[in-house]
């Protein structure tokens, strides 16, 4: 049910960003993101049924200047904004978004630009988006990009650091196994989070790190080609906020899954 409900909400959102007129908001359900993109750029129809990209759009997409999609079963391109001759042109300086598109199936780029669009800032309504839209960011890397200072840096590795060391004490407090119990404590001990990992694993128990991260406290990634951000920043950003959004689907279907085994009593399971 989920899947096809999605299915049907890329369809529309796909039609909504060509014929969207004056709304530049729209969310979408599932997984309940809220969509948000900049009252000038739109997203126009560039061919007919199974027919070549007409001029000048053609040119602009193989000069990696815009994105074509599937809108109504028809190829549309995207962005695209009224310049001061009053023609439609591509948006300034939106090569990096469209750069980190490459390599793109077809049918997948629709659900990229909805990840640029995507307001990570939105905390949203629990029963609309049961898994949160957040974009964090590696702590060295924001601190890379200027987003965090020296002393941030070293504050969210130190919390990370005592996190990992908590499950590393979960998993011991949930262990009877004296021969890998004696293991793993060595290895906790010398700091060695990879070889607690495997002995965890080989002992059956679940164990992950807490990396070292960053919340992007801003709305979408597209708005920083508005701001005017480095190429590379705004290249990152999208790649990140794509593949970001593709493990937020993955985990919005599962907690689909297990609320549907929830709606009902055990003995719906165990008495068929």
């Amino acid at each position: 049910m989920w899947r096809a409900e999605r299915a049907v909400e890329v369809e529309d959102f796909e039609v909504w960003l060509v014929g969207r007129g004056h709304v530049a908001e729209r969310r979408n359900l599932p997984p309940g993101w809220l969509m948000r993109t900049a009252p000038t750029w739109r997203a126009r129809a560039a061919a007919g049924h199974r027919a070549a990209l007409r001029e000048p759009y053609a040119g602009w997409v193989a000069a990696g200047r815009l994105l074509v999609f599937t809108s109504g079963g028809a190829p549309a391109v995207w962005p695209l904004t009224r310049a001061n001759d009053g023609r439609m042109r591509p948006v300034e300086g939106i090569e990096p978004v469209v750069a980190a598109a490459a390599g793109l199936a077809p049918d997948h780029v629709s659900t990229f630009i909805e990840a640029m669009l995507l307001d990570w800032s939105d905390d949203g309504e629990s029963d609309l988006m049961p898994v949160p839209a957040c974009l964090r960011l590696p702590a060295s890397q924001a601190y890379d990009f200027g987003y965090i200072d020296a002393a941030q840096r070293r504050r969210l590795m130190a919390e990370a650091r005592a996190a990992t060391l908590a499950s590393m004490d979960d998993v011991l407090n949930r262990l009877y196994d004296d021969f890998y119990r004696a293991r793993l404590e060595a290895a906790r001990d010398s700091g060695s989070v990879m070889d607690f990992r495997r002995l965890a694993r080989s002992a059956g128990v679940h164990f992950s790190t807490s990396p070292a991260t960053w919340p992007w406290p801003g709305g979408p990634v597209a708005d920083e080609v508005v701001a005017g951000t480095r190429p590379e920043i705004v290249q990152w950003l999208a790649t990140h906020a794509h593949r970001t959004s593709a493990k937020l689907l993955q985990h919005s279907m599962g907690e689909a899954w297990n609320a549907a085994f929830d709606h009902h009593p055990p003995s719906f399971w165990t008495d068929m």
